[in-house]
């Protein structure tokens, strides 16, 4: 027998149904009293099991619905009301005739550069608007633009989107498809307007190169890369592309919070006048000496006048030769007697010399020849200086930025490997790390399990000795089910370091898993309980074990 056709939710007469999500359905609806088109859209909680979490969320929900109707921009879709029919919690919107900036991504149409530009800086304004209201969205990504049949812009979900990312999942673990994510949203930091900023020039980005810039075949990848690469320059998709918008996408897409724009004005400012950004240089985290900076180099002295008439010294010259002979003799004799003194710590200093690590972007390191053949050892090339690589890791290692330390510390231990400072640096560094990319893991787990592509997860990131059975299991679980919800909390961490090179960890979560039973047609509840990893450092973390605390 059918299911009952929806024919009205509250006073709205439904008219036909426009799309369906994992948290709900779009309608197209119609308002009796005046006769206005709109757009519901009816929001689910029966995901969360527990009655009091249902309905704190539901009224919650409803609060921050009806603060973002309060918004009132040409750029935000305007929300109309929000009510509850049956125990369906349901917000009338305005309809926006048209499609959304994800379909138009998805055919491969490549707008003009000033269409582009007039788009981007229109959603700009907006949420630049609505942060000044103290309203942050949370989920900017093309399907949540709307274009109306005029090519303007119209941002929708906002107010839904703190529900969905708090709520529904109990924690800021990430919800969908994270392309359009900031690093701090990822890791389950706080947020605030500029993680909007971020998804922005994330979408610049793909409007510009029709390329997302942190690109991937799965989650775990995407998530790193966000977390920790840079995206290829633009202009390797495009020749044509105006230099000027470099900078625009470098600074929108900066990993510190600090270092991106802070608001929606100044990224429209610099988008509508990035001809007047050619040549301009974002600074990287890690700067180059500024040409300012360095030590100016002496203009060359000007030739000695000639005296008319005059005649040669040569006596005089043949008196300087010689001194300066001397003082070239005295100072090559000092250079070579220093060779034995105590001097900064580099590669060779214990244990004899190491080879040099591979110069980057082709320069040679310093001391090194580029003529070939054996060179004796006093001349032979020396690696980067230990002393100053050290400073950098502690440092590193003191404001946080932890992969960077261990980079550094691995740098220094390459050359030196009885290095003890660094090697400390090291540890320090790895434990520390720990917990973050124990949660970034996590992340990654629960985006692959709703998007049922879990194997995968298990083949990248479980050891060789159990993935595959990992896989088979999770394969057997989608068998018979669909629409997949896991509400995750933040893993606890415990780290262990066995001083032997090798660095284990347990990671503890809470996980509640429902799903649409495919027969029954009913949401079911798979798994409800604590679920421990045990984790290994083999170059990346890599899943070891998995315990299933309690289950339901």
């Amino acid at each position: 027998m059918a299911a009952e056709k929806t024919t009205r939710i509250g006073k709205y007469e439904i008219v036909r149904e426009i799309g369906r999500g994992a948290m709900g359905v779009v309608y197209e609806g119609r308002d009796p009293v005046i006769g206005r088109k709109v757009a519901i859209k009816t929001i689910r909680f029966d995901v969360l099991n527990r009655p009091d979490e249902r309905e704190e969320a539901q009224q919650r929900f409803i609060r921050e619905a009806r603060s973002a109707g309060n918004l009132s921009h040409p750029a935000i879709v305007t929300i109309y009301d929000v009510g509850e029919d049956a125990g369906l919690t349901y917000i009338a919107m305005e309809f926006v005739d048209g499609g959304s900036l994800e379909s138009l991504i998805a055919a491969r149409t490549r707008l003009p550069l000033d269409e582009i530009t007039a788009i981007v800086a229109q959603i700009g304004d907006a949420l630049d608007y609505a942060h000044r209201q103290g309203i942050i969205h949370r989920d900017i990504k093309p399907a949540n633009i709307l274009m109306d049949r005029a090519g303007r812009p119209r941002i929708v979900d906002f107010g839904i989107a703190k529900i969905a990312s708090s709520d529904l999942t109990q924690t800021n673990m990430v919800m969908g498809t994270p392309y359009y994510m900031a690093p701090e949203q990822i890791a389950g930091s706080k947020v605030d307007g500029r993680a909007d900023m971020f998804s922005l020039g994330t979408i610049l980005y793909e409007l510009l190169t029709l390329a997302k810039p942190f690109g991937g075949t799965n989650m775990t990848t995407v998530i790193y890369k966000i977390i920790h690469d840079e995206p290829p320059p633009p202009r390797k998709y495009d020749a044509s592309l105006p230099p000027g918008l470099d900078y625009v996408l470098e600074k929108a897409l900066a990993k510190d919070p600090a270092r991106r724009y802070q608001n929606g004005r100044e990224l429209t400012d610099d988008l509508r006048n990035h001809a007047a950004l050619v040549g301009k240089v974002f600074a990287a985290a890690t700067q180059a000496i500024p040409e300012t900076a360095k030590t100016p180099r002496p203009a060359p002295a000007a030739p000695a006048p000639t005296v008319a008439g005059a005649k040669p010294r040569q006596p005089l010259l043949i008196l300087l030769g010689a001194m300066m002979l001397v003082v070239v003799i005295a100072i090559v004799a000092v250079l070579l007697s220093s060779r034995g003194r105590p001097r900064p710590l580099r590669a060779g200093d214990e244990g004899g010399p190491a080879p040099n690590p591979p110069a980057a972007s082709g320069e040679t390191l310093p001391g090194a020849s580029s003529k070939s053949g054996s060179a004796p050892a006093e001349t032979a090339p020396r690696g980067p200086d230990v002393a100053d690589l050290l400073r950098q890791a502690q440092a590193a290692l003191q404001g946080g930025s932890y992969e960077r330390a261990i980079d550094q510390a691995r740098q220094i231990l390459s050359v030196e490997p009885g290095q003890t400072q660094a090697r400390d640096t090291l540890a320090l560094a790895l434990l520390r790390a720990a917990p973050l990319q124990a949660g970034t893991l996590v992340n990654a787990y629960g985006a692959a399990l709703r998007a049922k592509v879990l194997p995968a997860f298990y083949r990248a990131n479980a050891a060789p000795e159990i993935a595959e059975r990992l896989a088979a299991e999770a394969q057997a679980l989608y068998a018979g089910h669909d629409q997949f919800q896991a509400n995750l909390y933040p893993p606890s961490t415990e780290v262990i370091d066995n001083r032997d090179g090798t660095i284990r960890a347990e990671a503890t979560f809470a996980e509640i898993l429902t799903a649409l039973d495919t027969a029954q047609r009913v949401r079911v509840v798979l798994f409800e309980g604590r679920i421990r990893w045990r984790l290994e450092r083999r170059g990346a973390w890599l899943i070891t074990n998995v315990d299933t605390i309690t289950s339901k």
